[in-house]
């Protein structure tokens, strides 16, 4: 496959990967969207890194995800749909579902937690 400059977002999200001790490695598959390969625990997951469009013209047609969706799923391999949109305005989330997808997740055991009633200015604080 040809080689595809990385966008400041992949670079961003493999600089943060490697910084968690993962290998990535790119590829490019579909039109010039680049997948980052990470090995994780016990397999290697796919990062479909889709930028946010900066033109009408650079809008990703829907077909494209759902197309590279089906051709993983039928071989058995896992592929995340990473949108930098969601990166930047979600990161603490997107980067533990990350983690969690590639075997690294911190499991909290009911015991060690505490249930309680919390008031109205707690919940809007």
């Amino acid at each position: 496959s040809a080689m595809v400059r990385p966008s400041d977002f992949a670079s961003t999200v493999a600089a943060w990967l490697q910084g968690e001790g993962f290998r990535t490695r790119s590829c490019s598959v579909c039109s010039s969207r680049p997948l980052l390969l990470v090995r994780g625990a016990h397999s290697t997951v796919a990062l479909h890194l889709l930028p946010t469009p900066r033109s009408s013209d650079a809008v990703l047609p829907a077909r494209v995800p759902i197309a590279l969706s089906d051709s993983f799923a039928t071989r058995r391999q896992t592929l995340v749909h990473l949108w930098e949109d969601q990166w930047d305005e979600h990161p603490r989330i997107v980067r533990s579902r990350l983690l969690a997808k590639l075997g690294r997740s911190e499991r909290v055991m009911a015991r060690q937690t505490v249930a309680r009633r919390i008031d109205a200015a707690t919940l809007d604080a």
